[in-house]
């Protein structure tokens, strides 16, 4: 039987472009999947994270603030952070999520189908990322979460896993499971576990952003 903290890492709401995901739906859906905490983490903002972590707490859900940034190479997760990312440029990014003393993690690396993935091994290692994405749902083939798994076991990066969730039943789909906050803070004794999307949420993905375009 799995013990301890059950945390989705990859959570976006309707603060993100491709997402239609309500706070409050989450909160639902987050508690109906046995989740202990989630990351959200919209693209380019932390309005949402940095907004309603009080409400997810009040329903007996820990809300990590969290971000996904695109830059010029790709994107990178920022955890634990304290106020948003303003930058898009990699370097920028890396230095102002260090200088708030938050955490990166490299997203769906080596996912060869996502033009927002970082693909680039030696940028990586210059990066010297906190954690390395090992798990992410919406990863189309099986080969690319285990080259991030293997990339990061040779470097002794730990590994996270998240749902990546665009549309609320993904929620849960991937996650952590850590004794506590601190040892996920630390990268220590961190358990993954994850299933693949349905192919479906794609579409539906897809879908949300041809309405953003229509109707905002």
């Amino acid at each position: 039987m799995k013990t301890g903290m059950k945390i989705d890492m990859h959570i976006h709401t309707k603060y993100s472009w491709d997402s239609s995901n309500d706070i409050r739906d989450i909160i639902k859906v987050a508690k109906k999947a046995g989740l202990s905490g989630v990351a959200i983490a919209d693209h380019n903002t932390a309005k949402a994270s940095l907004k309603y972590k009080k409400i997810f707490e009040k329903n007996g859900i820990l809300l990590i603030p969290a971000m996904e940034i695109r830059t010029e190479v790709g994107e990178v997760l920022a955890y634990f952070i304290n106020e948003e990312i303003k930058s898009r440029r990699l370097w920028e990014v890396v230095d102002e999520v260090r200088d708030q003393g938050a955490k990166l993690c490299i997203p769906h690396p080596f996912d060869a189908f996502r033009g927002s993935s970082i693909n680039d091994e030696k940028i990586i290692d210059k990066i010297n990322p906190d954690y390395i994405e090992g798990f992410n749902s919406r990863c189309f083939l099986d080969s690319f979460n285990k080259k991030a798994v293997k990339y990061a076991e040779a470097r002794n990066i730990p590994i996270t896993a998240g749902s990546d969730a665009h549309v609320l039943s993904e929620i849960g789909n991937a996650y952590v499971i850590v004794d506590s906050i601190e040892d996920l803070i630390k990268g220590r004794n961190i358990k993954i576990f994850g299933k693949k999307t349905n192919f479906r949420n794609f579409f539906l993905t897809k879908l949300n952003k041809i309405k953003r375009k229509i109707f905002i």
